[in-house]
């Protein structure tokens, strides 16, 4: 499966209503492949801060 086909199987499985939080995951992932073919060095994390 290609890296775009395996994202909307992933989008696919969270029920309607989800929170917007539970795409961060399988967008991350898939930005993460994209940019592996470009810029091997580059990651990005799903993982969220709060500050204040």
């Amino acid at each position: 499966m290609n890296p775009f086909e395996t994202y909307l199987w992933k989008i696919s499985d969270i029920q309607r209503g989800a929170p917007e939080t539970s795409y961060y995951g399988p967008t991350g992932n898939l930005i993460n492949q994209i940019r592996h073919q470009a810029f091997p060095c580059f990651q990005i994390s799903s993982n969220s801060v709060e500050s204040g």
